[in-house]
């Protein structure tokens, strides 16, 4: 192929392949360095990123320190410690698990930090 030869794409359009290297080169590369792999330390709300576990004490003592609402929802404990309500809902339902707080109603789903029976 000469360097003025035309390459045909999926579509049918013709394009220099001379312009395609440039445009390839032209594109910076991505840098694979460890800081750059790094996760952020912050959320895109600005609140500090949680260590692994550390969202389940932070709810915790939410639930410790509000003990006289009685039963609370995720939304609720969420808004209270600023965090999402989709991440306190998952970490509730895992402590209602290792019965560290009760499910006390499933619909809307509730909670209380009296521990079921047997556990």
């Amino acid at each position: 192929m000469s360097a003025n030869s035309k390459k045909t794409t999926r579509s049918g359009a013709k394009r220099s392949t001379k312009k395609a290297a440039a445009r390839k080169a032209a594109t910076p590369k991505k840098s694979t360095s460890k800081a750059a792999k790094k996760a952020p330390s912050k959320n895109p709300n600005g609140t500090k990123r949680l260590r692994p576990g550390e969202l389940d004490g932070m709810v915790v003592k939410w639930m410790e320190e509000n003990e006289d609402r009685g039963k609370v929802s995720p939304g609720t404990v969420a808004t209270g410690i600023n965090r999402s309500s989709g991440a306190v809902a998952n970490c509730m339902g895992r402590l209602a698990k290792e019965k560290r707080i009760r499910l006390a109603t499933k619909k809307p789903k509730q909670y209380d930090l009296k521990v079921a029976a047997g556990g």
